[in-house]
């Protein structure tokens, strides 16, 4: 810890190092609050102690590189947990955990904003949570989560004892715009322990999903839902999805969303629609492979004003469907799949196929 965490310190490293847990010990390894200029290399955390393996609050300018840490399987053990704060860099980590491996949340009144966070060349998993959480609560009034960057980044999710996803981000705040700016590209999720989403997004603006591969799933690939108010400029680049499992719903789910694409996008076996659209306006659909979907290839319910162009979809009579209020809706003139079979401006209940 540091020595003033009231005031904060300043310039702090720590390299090297193997951290154990002593018989009867509690309490977090690592906990700095108002620190500028911190560093923390080539460590070794090996097990948890009921508390996070590392809490940084309200931090600026830090570094953290090439870490080691195998925590314990339970709720609250946490791995690397940031509250608030800017200019983080942390790469070439692996984590593994009992509660969410790494954490980016705003959560308390005294909560900076935290921004400006890069994470690179990093493997996480958890045994009873996220590998992955972006979150901010109501009780963080005067802060917000923006400039996430996410990049090459490998999640392999082991037996879980409840069902969560492997990244989940929610803005939970009272007012919008206090979760934005979030970018994850080079992303290979494998859910294969358990049940779980492998994306969820709740009501987050301008986020960007590129380059990411999801398997395994018991669930949704990603689900992104505006949370009851329509999210802005998101952007589905170059998702697979392969093996997802039986009973599982839809793999991609776009709701409540204004300005949205989903591009170059594969999907192959899906168990229920390959892509569904819900209540959303002003979204491209383009270059999309939809393979061995048992319902409609892409279905639209209650959403206007969608260019569907140059997607690649099973020759049924479900390719795409429209459900409901959907008007203002153009698909292109060849399409790759049997155009005769296309089946748009269809309308059925909204319990159809």
């Amino acid at each position: 810890m540091n020595t003033d965490q009231e005031k904060g310190n300043h310039n702090i490293t720590i390299i090297g190092g193997i951290l154990r847990i002593a018989p009867h010990h509690a309490g977090k390894h690592f906990g700095f609050v108002n620190v500028s200029g911190l560093r923390i290399s080539d460590n070794t955390i090996e097990g948890a102690a009921g508390d996070f393996m590392a809490v940084l609050k309200n931090c600026n300018n830090v570094s953290i590189t090439r870490l080691q840490w195998s925590g314990s399987s339970h709720h609250g053990e946490d791995g690397l947990h940031l509250y608030g704060g800017s200019n983080y860099n942390i790469s070439d980590c692996h984590i593994q955990s009992g509660d969410d491996a790494l954490a980016l949340t705003v959560e308390a009144p005294d909560n900076t904003v935290l921004e400006n966070v890069n994470v690179t060349n990093c493997s996480l998993s958890s045994t009873m949570a996220s590998a992955i959480k972006i979150h901010a609560k109501s009780k963080a009034r005067n802060a917000a989560v923006r400039h996430i960057h996410i990049t090459n980044v490998s999640i392999v999710q082991p037996a879980l004892n409840t069902g969560h996803d492997a990244i989940r981000m929610l803005d939970e705040s009272s007012e919008d715009d206090k979760v934005y700016g979030i970018t994850l590209s080079s992303i290979s999720i494998d859910n294969s322990g358990g049940p779980g989403t492998g994306i969820r997004a709740s009501g987050i603006d301008q986020l960007t999903l590129d380059n990411v591969s999801v398997r395994n799933i018991q669930g949704q690939s990603v689900w992104a839902s505006g949370k009851s108010r329509n999210h802005t400029d998101l952007i589905l680049e170059n998702i697979l999805m392969t093996d997802q499992k039986p009973g599982s719903g839809p793999g991609i789910t776009v709701s409540e969303a204004n300005r949205f694409t989903i591009s170059t996008c594969a999907i192959h076996n899906p168990a229920a629609h390959g892509i569904l659209v819900q209540n959303s306006s002003f979204g491209i659909l383009r270059g999309n492979t939809v393979l061995g979907s048992p319902q409609s290839a892409i279905r639209i319910e209650h959403s206007d004003q969608l260019t569907l162009t140059a997607n690649v979809l099973p020759m049924n009579q479900s390719t795409v469907t429209e459900v409901g209020d959907s008007s203002g809706n153009s698909y292109d003139s060849e399409a790759p799949a049997d155009s005769a079979n296309r089946t748009s401006a269809r309308t059925e209940s909204a319990a159809g196929g």
